[in-house]
């Protein structure tokens, strides 16, 4: 857990302490926990993306804290302070074409400003297969289409 620090000035009588709570409250901006802004997967690697800069120093990521399904055998990292990978490991499948994989987050994670991740679920689809088309002659008046 990431330690936070406030300071709390206590009166002596008991009104003016719940006057002077309900002012440090009332002023205080009460934020939601952080959140995955996207998600992508491509053929090498899954990649997130926080809302907040993420505290990333903090040793290695906890491949408890994320899972997917269809299951990817893939290593967690960061990628910077905003970005996390998972990134396929040597001679590992790659994700199926047009499939829609589900990332879940528990809590464990936690931003550079100490708001802990908020347990979610992602959905990301691999990348589609990627089709082109193209007239290759006229016969009698009929396209001839090639797929590529």
């Amino acid at each position: 857990m990431v330690p936070r620090r406030l300071k709390v000035s206590i009166m002596h009588t008991s009104g003016r302490f719940i006057a002077g709570l309900f002012v440090l409250l009332a002023g205080t901006q009460v934020r939601a926990a952080v959140m995955v802004e996207s998600a992508t997967i491509d053929s090498f690697s899954v990649n997130l993306n926080f809302d907040l800069p993420m505290l990333t120093w903090n040793g290695p990521v906890d491949a408890s804290l994320i899972t997917i399904d269809p299951p990817l055998d893939c290593e967690w990292d960061w990628r910077n302070d905003h970005s996390i990978d998972c990134v396929l490991r040597e001679g590992a499948s790659e994700p199926l074409p047009a499939t829609a994989y589900r990332i879940a987050l528990r809590s464990g994670l936690w931003s550079q400003s100490g708001e802990e991740v908020a347990a979610q679920q992602i959905e990301a689809l691999s990348t589609l297969p990627e089709i082109s088309a193209f007239v290759d002659e006229w016969i009698d008046g009929e396209p001839r289409i090639m797929l590529d």
